[in-house]
């Protein structure tokens, strides 16, 4: 039987878990734009979708702020055909830049769209499970593989502020196993 102080416990642990979903999601989309701007690549977004109104609806739901997220998409609408995905970060709406928008700002940018909307977005469903993997002896015993980023120091307990780019996997032992890149020390 739950008590009230585990109740509490698992909430907070959401909270927490959500905040840092979302702080990955939102250093991933930082790291994607900086790329595409070292590369020189004018957009932002991976792709630029435009959906018509139909029906008095576009037919997608978002979630969430700094990034707004795509959470849903309704069957036999607009959006469902558009090629959105659940997850995609949304960039922009019509132009406006919304990564540091509130989910009511990004509400109202997209209620004030008229009949056609265009997102400008960032696909998520690559993040944990990237097309290029690197090769790996135990990728079969992988669910899960791909970049995440590594607080320096953090196991020695010394004070640190740099952040390191690292391989990761997650094996059907549902450990999360990290290594270091070849130009790593």
């Amino acid at each position: 039987m739950l008590d009230h102080t585990s109740i509490e416990i698992n909430g907070s642990l959401r909270r927490n878990l959500e905040e840092l979903l979302k702080l990955m999601l939102v250093i991933w989309c930082k790291e994607n734009q900086a790329l595409k701007l070292v590369a020189g690549k004018p957009n932002d977004a991976d792709k630029s979708i435009i959906i018509q109104r139909r029906g008095g609806q576009f037919g997608f739901r978002m979630h969430g702020s700094r990034p707004v997220l795509i959470s849903a998409i309704e069957p036999e609408t607009p959006a469902e055909s558009s090629g959105l995905e659940v997850g995609d970060a949304i960039v922009a709406i019509n132009s406006i830049n919304v990564l540091d928008k509130s989910h009511s700002e990004a509400i109202e940018i997209v209620r004030s769209a008229g009949d056609t909307v265009t997102l400008e977005v960032l696909s998520t469903c690559t993040v944990l499970n990237p097309d290029k993997i690197e090769e790996n002896d135990d990728e079969e015993d992988s669910l899960y593989c791909g970049y995440l980023w590594k607080l320096a120091g953090y196991a020695s307990g010394l004070p640190s502020d740099k952040w390191l780019r690292r391989w990761f996997t997650i094996k059907t032992d549902n450990c999360l196993y990290y290594y270091k890149t070849d130009s790593a020390s």
